[in-house]
């Protein structure tokens, strides 16, 4: 442990002399040795945000590199005598801290990723990342945690959509673009791209992007999260299994209805049906060993099989499944009330075997 210098720009608040906020730079190892977290301000870990934190800060070594928002820390020294004016430093003792007001999540992820980082020359080129941050002066208890709840209930998250639109890090995401860029079928069936939520029943769009990335995942891998080496495998096999779904996708559409998303008429636009679909597909069509992923030679005839499914909304089968719900707008329309539901696989399974049956015949 040694004294930090820390160098930037001070602004007034409300024009006090006495109440301040700081913009600067801190180095990654000086944050690990300054900040101090104080259970009167900040509320209780969660525990369960900082394995996807850590994935994210994994990133920091490629090109793009990551971005986080500006860590925000308060003063509570003397910041008149620790303050230099002629070279906009603000010195800290061995014994001084800044308390966290918004950041602590991010905080810990970091210590958690250079914990348990091997490499000791990754470990110290961690160390020097800058990160910007925000140092509030002068400012009571009671203020910190205004603050603490103002940040905290203002702040916007950005939204799943923009994320596997944008982030290139994430082998899935990058898939997911490019089959929708890729796939005439999906362009004419609708994607939303931007927005969070596809709201139903005016939006007749089949899904959002963030399920399309759902959907695939579990078609070829059975799974709502995938592992690393399974990221690597779509990393490396990237062309190929991008050339296997565009092909997929261009059968599936062509036997379901031309509006999919519908669900005034359709049950397909459901995250129920189309996780069900999922893993229809994923069982009947994929062959997975040791993390690689294979497709049976015949796989058309499973897609096709489909074509025997009744997807209408009035098919009575469906009900037993279905809820009444109101939309924003007042309207009433049926829609499956959880993501996952038994039964619905086996239906599938059982409507699609009779084409099967038939043909055999």
């Amino acid at each position: 442990m040694s004294n930090t210098n820390i160098q930037g720009f001070v602004d007034s608040i409300n024009n006090s002399d006495k109440k301040g906020m700081m913009t600067a730079n801190m180095s990654v190892k000086e944050v690990f040795e300054v900040y101090e977290l104080d259970d009167q301000v900040n509320r209780e870990l969660s525990k369960t945000r900082i394995p996807s934190l850590v994935k994210y800060i994994e990133g920091w070594k490629d090109s793009i590199g990551i971005y986080f928002p500006a860590l925000v820390f308060s003063y509570r020294g003397d910041f008149r005598s620790n303050f230099q004016n002629e070279h906009s430093q603000l010195h800290l003792g061995i014994d001084d801290k800044l308390t966290v007001l918004d950041g602590q999540h991010r905080i810990h992820a970091m210590v958690k990723y250079y914990s348990g980082e091997q490499d000791e020359k990754l470990r110290e080129e961690f160390l020097q990342n800058h990160l910007t941050v925000q140092i509030y002066i002068g400012l009571t208890i009671d203020e910190e945690k205004t603050l603490f709840s103002d940040i905290n209930s203002h702040a916007k998250r950005v939204h799943a959509s923009l994320i596997t639109q944008y982030d290139s890090r994430d082998p899935i995401n990058v898939l997911v673009r490019h089959l929708y860029n890729g796939s005439p079928a999906l362009q004419k069936a609708g994607i939303e791209m931007n927005k969070k939520l596809v709201l139903r029943p005016n939006n007749t769009y089949f899904c959002h992007v963030t399920r399309l990335k759902q959907i695939v995942t579990y078609l070829l891998f059975n799974k709502r999260t995938l592992q690393k080496k399974e990221e690597k495998y779509l990393e490396c096999k990237h062309d190929k299994v991008l050339s296997f779904l565009v092909q997929l996708f261009d059968v599936f559409f062509r036997i379901l209805p031309e509006t999919p998303g519908d669900v005034n008429h359709y049950v397909l636009g459901h995250e129920a049906i189309q996780s069900a679909i999922a893993q229809f597909l994923f069982k009947k069509i994929i062959v997975l060993e040791d993390g690689q992923v294979g497709w049976k030679r015949n796989w058309e005839r499973e897609v096709l099989s489909l074509q025997s499914v009744d997807w209408c909304i009035e098919n009575p089968d469906w009900e037993r499944w279905m809820v009444v719900s109101n939309a924003l707008n007042g309207r009433e329309h049926k829609e499956f009330p959880y993501p996952h539901i038994r039964g619905l696989l086996e239906y599938i399974e059982s409507k699609a075997s009779l084409r099967t049956q038939n043909r055999q015949y």
